[in-house]
């Protein structure tokens, strides 16, 4: 049996960070949405610099490329002998092609698991805190460190605000349904620390360590 561990929530609620507590503490790889998306950056960038129509086309290339790399990395760590992993990621739950784009990694990750004979546990863990705070988390080192594209700190606040205001990223009971997975667990992590959520998330699903002799 595999596990997949999916953390949603918006930008800076603090996804990367609970993700890193949580592979401290269990044998699931991290896998968290800045790893491919830095890769299509370093080759198109976010497109600030061009044209309207430019822009159109710069987003299909990054956005195909920033999606296969996950595919692949779903497929095969799926069909490895790895126990599972964590994957973060946004949900916009208002659009549909992210819904569908969702579902695929998904998809991917159990047929890959399926083609070797293991099924797959599949627990979705959301994160949403207060504005205020997440312009803070914002600007913390770690997602400095890990996350090169946030650096211009104006642009990544800018992308926080608009999110806010134009994106549904908090599931309602309608959308947890759809997701139809084994569990989720939904925490307002304002005030919790990234290292309390996860040992809450480990000691509820059964995620502890271990170890083959």
């Amino acid at each position: 049996m595999k596990t997949l561990l999916v953390i949603l929530g918006g930008q800076a609620v603090g996804k990367m960070t609970v993700g890193e507590e949580i592979e401290k503490r269990t044998n699931l790889k991290l896998f968290h949405n800045h790893m491919t998306v830095e890769i299509a950056n370093h080759f198109y960038g976010f497109g600030d610099d061009l044209s309207e129509e430019a822009k159109v086309i710069q987003r299909t290339h990054f956005r195909d490329l920033r999606d296969r790399l996950r595919h692949v990395v779903f497929d095969n760590v799926g069909r490895s002998y790895l126990p599972g992993m964590i994957f973060t990621g946004a949900m916009y739950y208002d659009n549909e092609e992210v819904w569908n784009l969702f579902l695929s990694y998904v998809e991917t990750y159990k047929n890959a698991a399926k083609s070797i004979g293991e099924d797959v546990k599949v627990y979705i863990l959301e994160l949403y805190c207060d504005l205020e705070e997440r312009l803070k988390r914002n600007r913390s080192e770690n997602r400095m460190a890990k996350k090169p594209s946030k650096k211009n700190v104006l642009w990544s606040e800018e992308q926080i605000l608009i999110q806010e205001r134009t994106k549904r990223i908090i599931a309602n009971e309608d959308d947890i349904k759809q997701f139809n997975v084994d569990e989720f667990i939904k925490i307002n992590n304002t005030k919790i620390s990234a290292e309390n959520v996860a040992i809450h998330v480990v000691e509820k699903l059964g995620l502890g360590k271990w170890f083959c002799l």
